[in-house]
């Protein structure tokens, strides 16, 4: 809002002038590099080599959101530091912009560097980010769905639960979890629109010793007409190992995400820099880390 009395004084202050000045919004130069990246190391199926990087382009403020800002012909590739062991990343033929690998093992305690070189603003520019996969993803014991006693559906004839899960801590490690939540195989979107807010991120100094029936999702089951979930049905939870740079990235776009204003409230530096451009560094992130998942079928709602 404060945005908008700015302009609003400007524009007074042109009219008293008699002096137009135009502001181009809709060609802006400088477009940034948009990197969502990993390497993992999977718990469940530590064989498993397959990383993938996507790449898109920011947009001008009045571009169509539904056109393709997907980057290709880029050079995509990951480097274990460890090993010296470099791997060349494959664009996809049917995802615009996903560039992937089935060559690359993540190993705990290894460091891996990404570069790119990429065409923007017709200009060849080079991206690099390091990042190490901490620790061991610990196990998800169990899936449970928790009844939620003292809410009601929207019908007020409807118990909603919250997917709730036990997974014992390392007490040596200081560790930090990201959470993804499958119901069926639809990734499941929190309350506040968002798959990466507070209750997908745990610093577990929080809980001390052990993480018990915490919850990973506020998204109550059964809550909304929509759902019209009814047993049998899967859930799968997805628990990621990852340092503190990347849990801190996703931590400032989730203090954003509720500030309730306009502008940004801190800045988010994605982890990607511009080795041509210093100040033009990627927006997302490359990260790191051990992912241990589970899946149940739950054959039953709860009683309370």
């Amino acid at each position: 809002m404060k945005a908008i009395a700015y302009i609003s004084v400007l524009v007074l202050a042109i009219t008293s002038c008699t002096r137009i000045i135009d502001l181009d919004l809709a060609d802006q130069t400088n477009t940034r590099l948009v990197v969502n990246g990993s390497v993992m190391h999977y718990v469940n199926n530590p064989d498993s080599g397959y990383q993938e990087i996507i790449l898109s382009r920011s947009r001008s403020y009045f571009d169509d959101v539904d056109n393709d800002y997907s980057v290709s012909g880029a050079v995509v590739k990951v480097k274990n530091v460890d090993t010296d062991e470099e791997i060349l990343f494959q664009e996809s033929v049917d995802n615009s912009g996903l560039y992937f690998t089935n060559a690359l093992k993540g190993i705990v305690g290894n460091t891996y560097e990404l570069s790119i070189e990429a065409t923007l603003d017709n200009e060849l520019q080079t991206f690099q980010a390091v990042d190490e996969i901490p620790f061991e993803a610990p196990a998800v014991d169990s899936i449970v769905l928790e009844p939620v006693t003292d809410f009601l559906g929207d019908n007020g004839d409807r118990t909603p639960y919250v997917i709730t899960i036990n997974s014992l801590n390392n007490l040596s490690n200081h560790e930090f979890f990201k959470f993804e939540v499958y119901l069926g195989n639809k990734l499941i979107i929190n309350e506040h629109e968002n798959p990466n807010f507070f209750f997908s991120l745990v610093d577990d100094a929080f809980f001390g010793d052990s993480i018990r029936e915490f919850p990973v999702t506020d998204r109550l089951i059964n809550e909304k007409e929509e759902d019209n979930i009814k047993p049998p049905f899967d859930i799968e939870v997805r628990m990621q190992s990852i340092n503190q740079k990347a849990y801190n990235y996703w931590r400032k776009l989730y203090v954003n995400s509720i500030s309730g204003t306009d502008t940004p409230q801190t800045e988010v530096r994605g982890t990607v820099n511009n080795l041509t451009h210093d100040k033009r560094y990627a927006l997302g992130t490359f990260m790191c880390g051990s992912e241990s998942s589970r899946r149940d079928i739950i054959t039953e709602f709860p009683t309370e």
